[in-house]
């Protein structure tokens, strides 16, 4: 109950990155807590939701407001430019070595929302969002990208 009262927060909702640009999250982006495991396509019905999708949802707007790294991809055939915000997150480690000493403090994640401008629009309208949990994958995606700073 909590995630459903969050989606319908969060929708129809408009807030501000750290460049004072707007960016919507219509009520269609809430499609992204649905999905219908054997299309894989995301599909609105009581079947198809997903609470592993929904926790994500504390994250989205933090890190839309918040995210010191961004990167931008133009997409002429799309007529758009998609924005990919990052949030880093820790995990802590439980587990100790044979020594009693932590092997390490935490493990790094990387929480990714992306944002989507149409060439004729002023404002961002919120995409997806995904958690990623690999440094190295996480390079490979961005590589095509551009850090972005400011328009």
């Amino acid at each position: 109950k909590s995630q459903e009262n969050f989606i319908i927060k969060m929708a129809s909702k408009e807030l501000f990155d750290k460049f004072e640009r707007k960016i919507i999250i219509p009520d269609s982006a809430i499609d992204c807590f649905y999905k219908d495991d054997i299309s894989g396509k995301h599909k609105i019905a009581p079947e198809y939701y997903r609470l592993y999708r929904a926790r994500r949802l504390p994250w989205v707007i933090p890190t839309l407001e918040k995210s010191e790294e961004i990167y931008v991809l133009d997409k002429p055939r799309f007529k758009c430019m998609e924005y990919f915000y990052i949030s880093i997150f820790n995990i802590p480690y439980e587990s100790l070595d044979e020594e009693d000493n932590a092997v390490e403090k935490y493990h790094k994640n990387y929480f990714i929302v992306m944002a989507r401008r149409y060439y004729n629009l002023r404002e961002l309208e919120f995409i997806t969002e995904f958690p990623m949990f690999d440094y190295f994958d996480l390079l490979q995606y961005i590589e095509k990208w551009k850090p972005f700073e400011g328009q």
